[in-house]
């Protein structure tokens, strides 16, 4: 089942979906009679791929995604819920992928996203003296777990080995928010992932029982940006922001479908 959400979720990003139609347009150009139809797919494809390059309608959508909950903030968080902070004891960190090539460093066998999480947790850990570091993410295509190269690192940047508590056999956020109940129980805990993938993490874990305060972190959109001459031109940019703004939406709506959110 894990395979095949896999495999239906990469089938359905734009990419895949606009490489598909692009050569259905050609076989039909080719081998049939309907050349309107096969012209009408092309210029449609055509139109997609330059509209999600420009990326200015997925980065509005992308950018309120983002936006769903706010930064955390130790000191503002404190003035408002004090009470609650002196009760966090876990920060709760969800990997975002790698690929284990022992030549390279461990920041650069994460990805992206698994690099920035985990050093938002390091860096509120040291913020909050007595808290622990759960490092979540299984081992998914590869040797290594996502948890155990989150805390090769944690340890390079000095956090105490007796801070940290490995969660290495979830594959996605639905089963981490199952393994990691048992860790947290009904104590509030900090939940770190990036800012797209916050609302749907949320909803799995307080679907749990749980109570996480969330701490977003890898924001791709910003209300403040000034247009720059790279603006004007299509690029890679505005296709990552759409794919991941469509996983998420698809990510919601299969865990909506199967009962695991409201």
């Amino acid at each position: 089942m894990f395979v095949l959400k896999k495999l239906i979720g990469n089938l359905f990003m734009p990419l895949s979906l606009i490489s598909l139609f692009l050569i259905g347009g050609c076989i039909i150009l080719t081998c049939s009679r309907k050349q309107k139809t096969g012209k009408l797919i092309i210029i449609l494809c055509t139109l997609l791929i330059i509209t999600i390059s420009y990326g200015i309608v997925p980065n509005m959508l992308l950018y309120k995604l983002e936006n769903f909950s706010q930064p955390f903030v130790v000191a503002t968080f404190q003035s408002e819920h004090g009470e609650i902070l002196r009760n966090i004891k876990r920060i709760v960190v969800l990997g975002g992928g790698h690929s284990t090539d022992e030549r390279f460093p461990c920041s650069s066998q994460m990805t992206q996203a698994t690099l920035i999480r985990l050093i938002e947790g390091v860096r509120i850990y040291r913020q909050l003296p007595g808290t622990k570091l759960i490092l979540s993410g299984g081992k998914i295509f590869d040797s290594k777990s996502d948890a155990e190269l989150m805390e090769n690192l944690a340890l390079d940047f000095g956090v105490i080995p007796e801070d940290i508590i490995l969660e290495n056999d979830s594959r996605d956020t639905e089963e981490q928010a199952c393994l990691i109940a048992s860790l947290v129980g009904k104590q509030p805990f900090i939940l770190i992932t990036c800012a797209a993938h916050m609302r749907r993490s949320l909803a799995l874990f307080k679907s749990r029982g749980m109570n996480p305060i969330p701490a977003p972190v890898g924001h791709l959109t910003f209300e403040d940006s000034r247009l720059s001459p790279d603006d004007f031109f299509p690029n890679h940019r505005g296709v990552r922001n759409f794919e991941i703004l469509l996983h998420e939406y698809l990510g919601i709506i299969w865990s909506s479908v199967r009962g695991r959110i409201q």
